[in-house]
C-alpha cells in the first residue's frame, strides 16, 4: 500500500496580503495540491493523508468545491483529512455540512474515528485537534456519505462508544493505542493520524506499538519521530519569509504481508520557497551591473520564489543601487542594504584640509581597521552628512 502524507497546505494563506502577487498565491496553492495528486496518480499511490491545515481560514463554498473537484478527479485514491489546531471549523463553517467526494473523509471531531478502507486492506484511527468546545456544540448528527469507505459493522456500536469515541486530548495519544488494541486479530494495515501538542509524549505512546505508520501534523518542520514508523512532513508550503528550506510531503510504502513500513522518503513538492539571497558588491559595481546579475540569479533560482535580498560590501558613494525595476518583475518582499560607501580619503582630505570634513577624516582614518561594522557604518553616515552639508553651503 503506497501513501503520501502531507500537512498544512493552508489554502488562502493571507501572509502575502498587500503584495503585488498576493492574489496569485491561492491559485498557486491549489496548483501545488493538483501537482501532488498528479504525482500520487503517477506513482500508484493508494492513500493521501492530510494531517491538518487544509485551509488557512474559514473556506467559502467556492473554495471547498474547487478542492473537492481536485479530489474527485482522483477518485481512485483515498483521501483522509483531519482538522488541525489552526483549522477553523466552527458551526458557521461550511466545512461541517459540505458533502465531499466519495473517496474523501474529513475528520472534524476530537474523538478517535475508525475508518476502514477495504480495497487497500487498511484501517485508520484519526482524531482532529479542533476546539473541544466547538466540536461539542457543533457535532454533526448525520455523517456525510463516505462511500466506498465501510462503516463500522452492526453490533460494534457499544464497543465503539466506549473505546473509540473517547475525546482525544493532545497530550494523551495513548487513546490511539487503546483503540487499536480493540482489534487484535485484524490483519489490516493500521495507521494513526493526529497533531500532538507534546511530541515526546506521543513518541513514548507509539514506540513499540503495532501501528504500521503514525502520521503526525504540526508546523515544527519535517522530521522523523520514530524510525520506520512515525513522521511529520512539516508545512507543505512555506508560510512566511522565516520559513525557508525545502517543503513537501512524505511518500511511503507499507507491505501488506508484514504490515510494516518498508520505504519512506521526503518529496520536495512545494511550488515555491522563501529565499534569502546575499549579494556582495564592490566600489566598481555599477547599478546596471547589479541589476543584471541579480536578474540572472533570480531567473536561475525560480521566478515564483519570494526573495529577501541582502546587499553587503562597499559601493561607490555616487552610485545609486536601488532595485526598483527588478521589484516590478520579481517577487521581492524585502531589500536590506548593508553596503557602505568607499571614499577616497586622500583626495577628500586634499579638498578639505582645514574644515570639519578634514578634521573628521583625520580623527577616524587611523582607527578604521579597528572599528566594528556598526562603528564603520556610523563613520560613513557621519561623513556623508558632513559632505551633504558642505554641498548645500556651496
Amino acid at each position: 500500500m503506497k501513501f503520501i502524507h502531507l500537512s498544512d497546505i493552508c489554502i488562502g494563506n493571507p501572509i502575502e496580503s498587500g503584495r503585488r502577487w498576493d492574489k496569485d498565491r491561492s491559485t498557486e496553492l491549489l496548483d501545488s495540491l493538483r501537482n501532488l495528486l498528479a504525482k500520487a496518480e503517477e506513482d500508484g499511490v493508494d492513500l493521501v493523508m492530510i494531517t491538518g491545515g487544509l485551509f488557512a481560514h474559514i473556506p467559502a463554498i467556492e473554495e471547498l468545491e474547487a478542492v473537492n473537484d481536485l479530489f474527485r478527479a482522483h477518485s481512485g485514491i483515498y483521501i483522509v483529512i483531519i482538522a488541525g489546531k489552526t483549522d477553523i471549523v466552527a458551526g458557521s463553517s461550511p466545512v461541517r455540512s459540505f458533502e465531499w467526494s466519495s473517496n474523501v473523509r474529513y475528520v472534524l471531531e476530537p474523538s478517535v474515528q475508525r475508518i476502514v478502507l477495504d480495497k487497500i486492506g487498511t484501517e485508520i484511527f484519526a482524531a482532529s485537534c479542533c476546539s473541544v468546545l466547538e466540536a461539542k456544540v457543533n457535532t454533526i448528527k448525520e455523517k456525510p456519505p463516505i462511500l466506498p469507505f465501510r462503516d463500522l459493522q452492526e453490533g460494534e456500536g457499544e464497543e465503539t462508544e466506549t473505546v473509540l469515541v473517547e475525546r482525544l486530548k493532545n497530550a494523551e495519544p495513548k487513546k490511539f493505542s487503546e483503540a487499536a488494541e480493540a482489534y487484535p486479530d485484524s490483519e489490516e494495515i493500521r495507521i494513526a493520524m493526529l497533531c500532538p501538542d507534546d511530541e515526546l509524549e506521543a513518541e513514548r505512546a507509539f514506540t513499540g506499538s503495532e501501528f504500521s505508520y503514525v502520521a503526525f501534523g504540526g508546523k515544527s518542520g519535517q522530521k522523523e519521530i520514530i524510525k520506520d514508523m512515525a513522521y511529520c512532513p512539516g508545512t507543505f508550503e512555506p508560510e512566511d519569509s522565516r520559513d525557508t528550506g525545502e517543503h513537501g510531503a512524505m511518500e511511503g510504502e507499507i507491505y501488506e504481508e508484514t504490515g510494516r513500513l518498508e520505504h519512506i522518503e521526503f518529496l520536495p513538492l512545494a511550488g515555491l520557497s522563501y529565499v534569502t539571497l546575499n549579494i556582495k558588491i564592490s566600489p566598481k559595481t555599477t547599478a546596471e551591473e547589479l541589476i543584471s546579475s541579480v536578474r540572472k540569479e533570480l531567473i536561475k533560482r525560480g521566478e515564483k520564489n519570494i526573495y529577501r535580498l541582502r546587499l553587503t560590501g562597499s559601493r561607490a558613494p555616487e552610485e545609486d543601487l536601488k532595485l526598483d525595476s527588478i521589484k516590478e518583475t520579481f517577487r521581492i518582499n524585502e531589500v536590506i542594504d548593508e553596503t557602505v560607501p568607499e571614499y577616497d580619503y586622500v583626495e577628500l582630505f586634499k579638498e578639505h584640509p582645514q574644515d570639519m570634513i578634514g578634521f573628521y577624516i583625520s580623527s577616524i582614518v587611523n582607527r578604521k581597521k579597528e572599528m566594528s561594522q556598526i562603528e564603520k557604518k556610523a563613520m560613513f553616515y557621519g561623513l556623508e552628512a558632513l559632505l551633504k552639508t558642505s554641498d548645500n553651503e556651496d
